[in-house]
């Protein structure tokens, strides 16, 4: 019989993708696998059925928000329909037993450690980190396009604002005037190209909570001066 913990870890991974829309895949099946010692292709199954009502139930509550873009989910769900498709029929063709289960813990080992050395996107403390560093702000490098379009050079920094934050402490960005699809070009001096991993890092590393870092955007062609509050 598994440890009732199953229980409290699910609670932790269903509240985390109500909250970010994180595929419960990428924490419940690992957690599964490395913490419970569950076969893989066991907890692969198993996180599947459970998404089955849990991200119905949370998708059903944001589109009672009205945040839900249409458009955006049609397109989504144009390729990664058929993708499920596909990786069931790989599953099937790539064996039984405990060769199967090499190929499942293969998969989940390569995605895991590609996540973890390329960005802090997978991390389950990201929102925390962005309510500290950023003041509850998502930000995303911006495309060579959006560069053309801002005449920003490619070795710039050019962090879009994808997201403001709306309460609490992750309004602080709100609060200081940052808005959305702003660019940021100047954070406490850095100017040259960062994605937003490493912005974190380096405000992290060199200022303290309560400092305010200075930071110039673009918006609508024009370049603001505002301070960022860390915390």
């Amino acid at each position: 019989m598994i440890d009732p913990t199953v229980a409290l870890a699910g609670l932790f991974v269903g509240f985390v993708v109500g909250l970010t829309g994180m595929g419960g895949g990428a924490l419940m099946t690992p957690i599964l696998v490395l913490l419970f010692k569950v076969q893989p292709l066991v907890a692969v199954s198993s996180d599947i059925v459970a998404s089955m009502v849990m991200k119905p139930v949370g998708g059903g509550v944001h589109w009672r928000r009205g945040t839900v873009n249409t458009q955006l989910v049609g397109w989504l769900m144009l390729g990664s329909v058929p993708s499920a498709f596909l990786g069931v029929l790989l599953l099937k063709a790539s064996g039984t037993g405990a060769a199967l289960q090499e190929h499942v813990k293969l998969a989940l080992g390569l995605a895991t450690e590609w996540r973890r050395q390329t960005d802090i996107a997978w991390r389950t403390t990201t929102w925390d980190l962005r309510r500290m560093v950023a003041g509850g702000m998502v930000l995303q490098d911006s495309t060579a396009e959006e560069r053309r379009a801002a005449r920003l050079p490619d070795d710039t920094l050019a962090l879009r604002v994808n997201y403001v934050g709306e309460y609490g402490d992750h309004a602080v960005a709100k609060r200081a005037g940052f808005k959305k699809d702003d660019i940021l070009v100047n954070v406490d001096g850095q100017t040259g190209h960062l994605p937003e991993s490493e912005l974190f890092r380096y405000l992290l590393q060199r200022k303290m909570p309560g400092e305010k870092i200075p930071v110039t955007v673009l918006r609508d062609g024009e370049r603001m001066n505002l301070e960022l509050l860390m915390q």
